[in-house]
Parts: C-alpha cells; structure tokens; sequence
C-alpha cells in the first residue's frame, strides 16, 4: 500500500508538472505569433452601389491569408447585428495570401465592426477598423468650404496689413474675379479692403488697419455674378478648426528636486492627452530613481584624498546593495518598460545657460495626464552652477482613429476608419521669454582696477561689473536694478583645511544696491582701510600733544606745531588721496535703482556690484553629518539675466506756475448808523 501511495503521489506530481509545462507552453505559444498565422493589417473599399440595400465590393489586406487550395472563410460583424454573418464562398472573388476580395450586400446605415478571415483552422480578425455606409444627404443650396488664413505687417508701414486666405476643404472655393466675391473681417476695424489676385485655392487680400489689429475670422462670400441687383450667393467660407481632439497638451511643469552640486533633477509634467497605451513602472519609481538610476553622488571636493574617496566608494556600495535588493535579477524588466516607453515618448529638457548641458533625461512614470522625468546635467567636482529650467520638449507617437477612404456612390457613401500613427511635437517654456530687441554684454573688472577706480572699500568687498544695455525696440525700456539677477557658481564641498563645508546657494544672486555700496565705501575711508587709520592716529597724537603743551611748556608746542604744519600735511601729498574722485565714480558710474534706456538703439553702460565674502562665517551652523560649520562662497559670475519693462508713450503735460500775488479779498461790508431822532 505504502509503494502504490508513493507511486500515485510520483504520477500526480508528473500530471502536475505536464500540466504546468503545457499552461507554460500555451502562454507563449499565444505570446509569440507564429509566422503562418493569417494576420490583417487593412481594410479597403473598391466599390460601391447602392439602391434600397449597398452592394460593395471589400478588400481584406494582410498575410497568409490563403491560396487557391486553402480558400478562407470570411465573416462579417455589424455594429447594429453583433451576430456575425458569413460570406458565401461564391462571393469570395480573388484569394491571394496578401489579399481577399469579397462581394457584400447590407442596409444602407450599416457599419461593419470586425471582419473576420479563417484559414486551415486558424482564424484572425480586424482591429481598430470600421466601414460605415450612410446615405448621401441632400446637396445643400450654398456651398461651404473651410479656410484657414496668414497675417502679415509691412515693417515700413505699421498700418498696412496683408492676409492669405487658403481653402482647407469642403465644396466650392474662390472666384478668380474679385468682382464675384465680398470679403468681411472680424473684428471690425478694418477698412480700404482690396483683393489682389485670387483662384479657386488662395486669396490674397490688403487692407489699412491700426498697426496692432489682429484678424479673428475671416468670412467670403462667392457669388454667380457680377451684378449687385441680380447676385446669388453659391459659396461661403468658413473658419477651419485649428483644435485637434488628439493633440497633447501641457498645463503645468512642478520641479521635484534639482541638485545642481550634484547635477541632477526631476521635474513632472502636467497636462493631457500625453496617451494611455503605457503600462506601469514594473517597481517603485522612487527606489528605483534614488538606489539604481542616478548617478554616483560626489561627496567631497578631493577624490585623492583618502576620507573622501571612504565616503564616495561607501556611498556607491550602499546603492549597488540597495538596487540589487530591489530588483535582484528582473532589472530586464525595468529595461524593457523604459524601451518601450522611449519608443513612444521622447522628452527633452533645456538649460538656460548654454554652457550647462543636458546630458541625459530618462522618463521614470508616465499616463495620459502626467510625465516624470530624471535628468541629469553638467557639474563638476567642487562647485555648483547655477542650472535652471528653460523649458521641455517632447515629441509623441500615438496611434489614433482616422478616416482613411471615403468611398462615394450616387446615393451612398462608405467610409473606412482605421488605426493610424501620428506623432505630436509640443514644448513649453519656463520663465520669462528673451527680447530679441534688449540685449546686452558684461565685463567683471579685475580687483586691481576696481581698487584705483572705487578704492579697496569696494573691490574687497564686491565682484565690480561693467553692464551694458542696448534697446533696439521702438519704446522706453526701463530696467530696475532689481530686474538684474547674476548667475553664479558656488564652491561645493570640504575646504582645504577640512575646518568647514560649502553648501551650494541659489542659482541667482541680486546687486548690491548703490545706497549700501556707498556705506562700505565712506565705513572704508573713514575707518576701516590702512589710510584712514594712519592719519587718525596722527590727528590722535596731535590732539594729545596740544593737552600736554600746558604741562610741558613752549618745546611741544613748537613741535606740535611743526608736526601738524608740515609733517602731517607733506605726508598726505606724499600718500596721496582719491577717496574724493572715487566717490565721484561711484555715485557717477553706478547703475541707480532704476535705469531708462532710450528706444532705436539707445543704450546705458553702468557699473553693478555682486558680494565676494563668504556667508554666514560669524555665526555658522553645523552639519551633523560631518560636523563641519558651514559656509557660502561664490566662485565665480556666469551669467546675467536682465529684466525690463516697456514704458508706454503719453503726451506732454505743461506745469502750471504758481503766482506770488495773493488773491484780491472784497472789501469789508459797511453799514451806515442812523441817529436817534430827538423826541
């Protein structure tokens, strides 16, 4: 008994395994197509006749679909009868194995849903087609035809205007006799309308408007003839949508981190119609992005040295622990979903600076209505540049429902409607937009020459700039100082003596105002710099020595005299003194808090001033981490981003003076007393 239950046990488990094997085998027997299968790929209308029923003849498009000896069974599925009909084999007129002619009758309002082919046993079916067969509706009295139109603006002359008029589609068209057509634009405002030469296809049309009118509509009408007692109208244009239902769309751009010591980022995208053919990620995304996808962390200034590089290899263990605990053997799969996302999605993220690049940008999770993105940029060991966001890019492959025959008869029409790949470009920019009419150069002056021009107050303390602006536009530009930002590059890492760490700060720096820079200026020359000092402590010693003369007697004083007189005075032309001539530059040559530059290539040439200490060296905090104090050290400028506003144009107004003659006052009322009368 006991061999026959470890026998039948042995038998169950071998059935197990079999099954198994061939569950196994069915899945990727349906996983992978074999190649004799009959497949199809389109479906096309050859001909169409109708009367109270539509006899058409349908062509079935694809592979193996069959031969003289191996003739296929067709069958047709209707949206309106889901049960499926055959094509009697008397109506299959030509098999081919790349095609199959049919012959069909059904009622006129039908649509075919499936078509279905089945040949030695194995069978396919169409997908994403439809034939629909309508009838045609009455010929309308006045033919409609879509339009789409290009506006352009003589640059000599503001007001004169200049429009394209080209047909999309529809019945009807333009007339080659202008006499035969009236134009009207919307809004209105538009006057001495005159076409210049039209065809059935285009119209060209110049009018007189204000320099910035703008055309919304634009509505012709065509007429039989000439004749305005007597003219019918035959045709009228319409606007043509410019909406695609299918097109993606972006609504918002939200940064999630963006390390630029480290260079790299992550940004989701927000909008829609991005597609819903993706599956998802096959593990989280935050896992995977932080312990498999980003790049080694550069965690000190020095790889040579031996605590940096304990950190750095630490660090990279840690990760190649945690991602092989994540995805263990299966990080094909991952490879495979970003393949197949990538061969639908592609996005692209700008830099603003051109000097920083964009060195790699992955997609991580994807769906209709959203896109996140890692990305990765330029960086360098020990400093920090200031990455921003300029905007993103993204081309998209969809595949969508589109007519793709339209068949027409006397009384009837077919249309096929089948799967048909598109491909959509769209980008959105981040920030403001560069004027191509504002532009402008900079030069950081050597400390050197910043030291003679503004004294050391100021070249110790500040990087000096020499910014120039140029405004090619037809208004006013005003350009406050706060609308000037500097891009700058943080040093990053452990310093030298291992004492403290640098923190990277944000990407953009403001000027110093004029106000502040003249108190480090008059602070330097009054107190702080080395000529100051020195002659503060002569006028020290010479007030000290003219208490003394009382107690001393006549020989100080003579020699008070003598110093006060002669040495200290020699000593300042020996010396010599610019502070004046320095503050003259710096109240002369600095850019003010706002700054007007003049229209048609009016420019202004000032200087602006950057801090160059390092941050928070007083009272720093600490990393725990490292337990090192903190600082912020620029490294150096790389850029200026400058911000100005148009200044509309208004009419002069003349001042009224005030005159210094008072008002004349009334006189004082007077009243005449009449006596008392006597008794």
């Amino acid at each position: 008994m006991r061999h026959k239950s470890v026998l039948s046990v042995l038998l169950c488990a071998v059935f197990g395994v079999c099954s198994i094997c061939s569950r196994v085998a069915g899945q990727v027997a349906t996983q992978i197509p074999n190649p004799t299968d009959p497949t199809i790929t389109d479906v096309q209308l050859r001909s169409l006749t109708a009367d109270t029923t539509a006899t058409f003849l349908l062509a079935i498009v694809g592979d193996n679909l069959g031969d003289d000896q191996n003739r296929p069974k067709v069958w047709i599925t209707t949206k309106n009868d889901p049960a499926r009909h055959a094509v009697e084999d008397k109506d299959v007129l030509l098999v081919t194995p790349k095609e199959v002619i049919v012959e069909d009758t059904l009622p006129v309002g039908s649509e075919i849903t499936t078509v279905s082919v089945e040949v030695r046993r194995k069978s396919a079916s169409s997908k994403g087609f439809t034939v629909s067969i309508k009838s045609n509706p009455p010929p309308p009295s006045l033919k409609e035809f879509q339009v789409k139109f290009d506006h352009q603006k003589n640059k000599e002359y503001p007001n004169l205007h200049s429009l394209l008029v080209t047909k999309e589609s529809g019945e009807g068209g333009f007339d080659t006799n202008p006499n035969h057509m009236r134009v009207d634009l919307e809004p209105t405002g538009a006057t001495d309308l005159n076409v210049m030469q039209s065809n059935e296809q285009q119209l060209e049309l110049h009018f007189v408007a204000a320099a910035d009118y703008e055309p919304q509509n634009v509505v012709v009408t065509v007429y039989d003839n000439g004749d305005l007692d007597h003219r019918c109208p035959v045709a009228v244009s319409k606007k043509a949508s410019a909406d695609d239902p299918n097109q993606p769309k972006i609504t918002d751009i939200q940064t999630v981190f963006l390390m630029r010591s480290q260079g790299i980022g992550r940004v989701r995208i927000y909008g829609k119609g991005f597609g819903d053919q993706y599956s998802g990620p096959p593990y989280s995304v935050d896992d995977y992005l932080q312990n498999c996808l980003e790049r080694p962390w550069l965690l000190g200034t020095d790889r040579n040295d031996p605590a940096t590089k304990t950190r750095e290899d630490d660090e990279k263990e840690r990760r190649d622990r945690e991602c092989t605990r994540l995805v263990g053997n299966a990080q094909k799969a991952w490879k495979e979903w970003q393949d197949g996302v990538r061969a639908k999605v592609r996005v692209g993220v700008n830099s603003r600076d051109e000097d920083i690049r964009v060195e790699k940008a992955e997609i991580i999770d994807i769906n209709d209505a959203m896109i996140d993105v890692y990305f990765e940029f330029s960086r360098y060991r020990g400093y920090s540049w200031p990455f921003r966001l300029a905007g993103i890019n993204i081309t998209i492959q969809k595949t969508i429902q589109k007519t793709k025959q339209t068949v027409k008869a006397e009384k009837v029409t077919g249309i096929v409607v089948g799967p048909t790949p598109v491909t959509y470009s769209l980008a959105k920019d981040i920030g403001p937009k560069r004027d191509s009419n504002l532009t402008y150069k900079y030069t950081v002056l050597a400390k050197k020459s910043a030291n003679v021009l503004l004294g050391r107050g100021i070249s110790d303390n500040f990087y000096v700039l020499q910014l120039s602006v140029v405004n090619n536009g037809a208004k006013k530009v005003a350009v406050p100082l706060a609308g000037i930002q500097a891009e700058v590059e943080w040093m990053r890492g452990r310093s030298p003596n291992a004492k403290y760490e640098y923190v990277e700060g944000p990407p953009t720096l403001a000027p110093i105002p004029l106000a502040a820079v003249s108190a480090y200026f008059a602070a330097y020359e009054k107190n702080k710099g080395a000529r100051a000092t020195l002659f503060n402590v002569f006028d020290g010693l010479t007030t000290l020595g003219a208490a003394l003369v009382p107690f001393t007697g006549p020989s100080l004083k003579d020699a008070q005299v003598v110093f006060t007189g002669g040495f200290i005075p020699g000593l300042r032309k020996v010396i010599g003194d610019l502070s004046g001539q320095q503050l003259q530059n710096l109240t002369a040559l600095s850019w003010e808090t706002t700054g007007t530059i003049s229209p048609s290539g009016g420019s202004m040439e000032k200087l602006i001033y950057v801090q160059r200490k390092e941050q928070f060296a007083d009272k720093p905090a600490r990393l725990v981490a490292v337990s090192k104090q903190t600082r912020k050290q620029i490294s150096n400028i790389l850029d200026l981003e400058i911000n100005g506003y148009d200044i509309p144009e208004s009419e002069a107004k003349t001042a009224t003076p005030i005159t210094t003659q008072p008002a004349a006052t009334p006189a004082p009322k007077t009243e005449t007393l009449t006596p008392p009368t006597t008794p």
